[in-house]
């Protein structure tokens, strides 16, 4: 029986033993899990404040070319605006140089009228064939064909 007791002591001894051991393991690798745990914390942190400012950055960016497009946009626009002005001012006046062309034509139509009415009296022609020739003398489109009408109506 003293056997089998020293016997139960020994394994009772090597199981202490080894429990001991394993605890000791056991808290290594606990602190080894620890250890990696705050690390891989550590590295999720810095990551996320990487991605942080890699957003910030985008965010940035984004900004600056949408501010780019709108001012490039906005002065396009000034381009034309300055352009369509321009182009109104010059239809404007060359509107008012036709208006004034045109009185200036009608004017010296009238007077050339008047003046062929006073030759044909003066010189007894006939008052239809002056009529004819101030119909057939058009001051903008004088042609050929206009002017051999003209010396023909002419007695």
């Amino acid at each position: 029986m003293q056997k089998q007791q020293d016997q139960f002591d020994a394994e009772v001894a090597n199981a202490i033993s080894r429990a001991g051991v394993a605890t000791a393991e056991a808290r290594t690798l606990s602190l080894q899990a620890t250890s990696l745990r705050s690390g891989l914390e550590e590295q999720l942190r810095c990551k996320s404040e990487e991605v942080a400012k890699l957003q910030a950055e985008v965010e940035e960016l984004t900004t600056q070319i949408k501010d780019a497009h709108i001012k490039d946009v906005d002065d396009q626009f000034a381009q034309l605006k300055t352009m369509d002005y321009m182009l109104k001012q010059r239809y404007t006046k060359l509107k008012g140089e036709i208006e004034k062309l045109q009185s200036e034509k009608r004017i010296a139509f009238k007077a050339f009228g008047k003046l062929v009415k006073k030759l044909a009296r003066k010189l007894n022609w006939d008052i239809s064939g002056a009529v004819e020739m101030i119909k057939t003398v058009d001051m903008t489109t004088m042609t050929d064909e206009n002017v051999s009408k003209f010396y023909q109506v002419i007695p």
